[in-house]
C-alpha cells in the first residue's frame, strides 16, 4: 500500500484493502464463512464470484450476469490506491482468472447460479495463491467476516415455508 496517505484517507484505504485481503480468504476457503444454508458449495462458489465482481473488486469490467454498468473511474484510482503496483497485478491476474473460469461453465449451471466445481476449485486456489503473494500471514479471523463481506445471506439463509 502507499505509504504517501494521510490522515481519514489512510483508514479508508485500509478498510478496502482489508475487504479485498477477507474476500480472498473466504474465496479461498469459504468454509471460513461455517455457513447453515441451503446452497450447494458451487453456489457458494458463484455467490462469491458475484461478490468479487459486484462489490469487491472496484476495477471489475464484468459481473456474473454481464458487463458491469456503474463502473466509476475516480472510485477505481481509490481503489487502486490501496495496493502498490505488484499488488495491482495480482489482483488484475486474479480477476481475470475468475472471469475466464466463468466462461467456461456451462449456461445451464450459469441459471442455476453456480460454477462447475473444477473450475470453483481453480478460483479457490488461485485466490489463496493470490493472498499468499499480497500478505502471505494474514489471517482474516472469523468473527468479522459477513459484516465485512456483508454477506449475510450466507450466515443466515432465508427461512423457507414448510413444504
Amino acid at each position: 500500500m502507499k505509504d504517501d496517505v494521510k490522515g481519514d484517507a489512510t483508514g479508508d484505504l485500509q478498510q478496502m484493502r482489508r475487504r479485498v485481503l477477507v474476500a480472498l480468504a473466504v474465496i479461498g476457503r469459504p468454509e471460513m464463512l461455517g455457513a447453515a444454508s441451503d446452497l450447494t458449495r458451487e453456489q457458494i462458489g458463484f455467490e462469491l464470484c458475484r461478490l468479487w465482481f459486484e462489490d469487491v473488486y472496484t476495477p471489475a469490467l464484468w459481473t456474473v450476469d454481464g458487463l458491469k454498468g456503474d463502473r466509476h473511474l475516480s472510485r477505481v484510482d481509490r481503489f487502486w490506491e490501496a495496493f502498490d503496483e505488484d499488488e495491482r497485478a495480482y489482483l488484475e491476474r486474479f480477476n481475470r482468472f475468475i472471469e475466464l473460469r466463468l466462461e467456461m461453465t456451462a449456461e445451464e449451471l450459469r441459471r442455476q447460479r453456480a460454477i462447475d466445481p473444477d473450475r470453483w476449485d481453480g478460483v479457490s486456489r488461485d485466490a489463496r495463491n493470490t493472498l499468499e503473494l499480497i500478505e502471505p500471514n494474514f489471517d482474516a479471523g472469523t468473527m468479522r467476516i459477513g459484516q465485512i463481506l456483508e454477506l449475510p445471506e450466507l450466515f443466515y439463509p432465508p427461512q423457507r415455508e414448510p413444504k
